[in-house]
């Protein structure tokens, strides 16, 4: 009879131990805590600016249009009345401050580059004056002013523009939508 309760003890220790196993340590651990992202958001340089204001309510406004908004960890994401979502990728700063990446589109102007490749000249549609250019040789022209070297990290989808002391270094992302090239560039934002 003591075998019997020893082996039943064991065998429910042996199971108790194999559902803990299997529900890993993300079971016990706490849950993540989010920054609080409400307010109204505006440039560190152009204090005047609204960029994006994040109600507690889960509605924003961005570029002039009503959204809802979730803080998803990596990303803020916008959603559109036709329920079209964009995620804006942020990181926090000590200071309270925000870094967060705009998406802007670009087209190629050039001949050069292929399909999927960096490599060309790149404007933005609308008439606007924001551009790149990047060359076979590691080169880049940036809104026909600011220039440097430039390197493509294609399995984190960044580059790394480096000013030569100009400005800092900066790491952008970019990805491919069709035929336009989207380049996330940070900006530093605080609440207003």
């Amino acid at each position: 009879m003591e075998n019997r309760r020893s082996i039943i003890w064991l065998s429910t220790i042996f199971m108790i131990m194999c559902l803990v196993m299997t529900a890993g340590p993300a079971a016990f651990a706490e849950e993540e805590v989010l920054p609080d992202l409400c307010g109204e958001w505006v440039y560190i340089y152009i204090p005047d600016e609204t960029v994006i204001i994040l109600r507690e309510d889960g509605t924003a406004v961005y570029s002039g249009n009503e959204m809802q908004w979730e803080n998803i960890g990596t990303a803020i994401r916008l959603i559109a009345s036709s329920g079209q979502a964009c995620d804006l990728r942020y990181e926090t700063l000590d200071d309270g401050q925000l870094i967060v990446y705009f998406p802007a589109y670009f087209e190629r102007i050039s001949e050069i580059g292929a399909e999927g490749e960096v490599i060309g000249t790149w404007v933005a549609p609308g008439g606007s004056q924001s551009s790149f250019v990047f060359t076979e040789n590691g080169k880049f022209l940036e809104d026909g002013v600011f220039t440097g070297d430039y390197i493509v990290d294609a399995e984190k989808g960044m580059i790394a523009l480096q000013y030569g002391g100009l400005f800092d270094d900066t790491d952008i992302y970019y990805s491919f939508s069709g035929t336009y090239l989207v380049i996330e560039y940070p900006q530093i934002l605080k609440r207003k």
